[in-house]
């Protein structure tokens, strides 16, 4: 079974078009969470019109993604967690269906997140992404992006969740503490994001951020905190 958990801050403008994506898939979730984090626009009005379309629950957390993510991972029934950010596409209507399969053999799995729509700044901002990422893999240093992570409920429970003290780098730190108890499984499976992000703060700064949120990471050190964009 699988238990979606979305965490959501005014995300009015996104959420409706994960859900729509969720609702056409050909394999459907046994149930879709959404963590709001005390919304102040239309965002819980716009999940409401699909609550005939989706097995929907609704519940309420400070706006902090780690403590959100664990407050939907309590509540779920599910064995395998997607945990999605609310400006996520998925236009693979089997994406589910290939979660399934591959839960079975793998206790986390991190699909590839592409920009949706994107400029040749960002497509080359995603290249670099993923050569770095590769890099740390080949030296045994695991990375995730918290965009979406899929995770065996039995293993999310062993690790004890996210680490609530992070507000930064809290994927990669948990796909370090899951590699020590699980196979991770990096798939050729995509969905995308929206280019908010980088276009909000711009491309550099995106990265500057990250890569000194990683470099903390490394060292076991918690990473300065900076004003999330959702």
């Amino acid at each position: 079974m699988i238990s979606i958990i979305i965490i959501t801050l005014n995300e009015e403008q996104y959420v409706g078009n994960l859900l729509s994506d969720l609702a056409q898939q050909t394999q459907k979730p046994y149930e879709v969470i959404v963590v709001d984090g005390y919304s102040k626009d239309k965002t819980i009005e716009v999940i409401n019109r699909y609550k005939k379309k989706l097995p929907l629950t609704i519940l309420k957390e400070d706006p902090h993604p780690s403590l959100q993510r664990n407050r939907g991972a309590q509540a779920a029934i599910g064995t395998t967690l997607i945990f999605l950010d609310a400006d996520i596409y998925i236009p693979n209507k089997n994406f589910l269906k290939s979660v399934s399969h591959l839960s079975k053999e793998y206790g986390a799995i991190f699909p590839n997140i592409k920009i949706k729509d994107p400029n040749m700044k960002e497509k080359g901002m995603k290249m670099l992404m993923d050569i770095t990422l590769s890099f740390s893999r080949m030296i045994g240093l695991p990375g995730a992006r918290g965009g979406c992570m899929i995770i065996n409920r039995k293993i999310f429970k062993k690790v004890q969740g996210f680490n609530e003290f992070l507000t930064v780098a809290e994927d990669v730190e948990m796909s370090r503490r899951l590699s020590k108890h699980t196979k991770l499984c990096y798939p050729k499976l995509s969905i995308y994001e929206d280019h908010r992000r980088y276009r909000q703060q711009g491309i550099l700064k995106t990265l500057w951020i990250w890569i000194i949120a990683g470099i903390c990471s490394f060292f076991h050190k918690k990473p300065k905190e900076y004003k999330q964009i959702r």
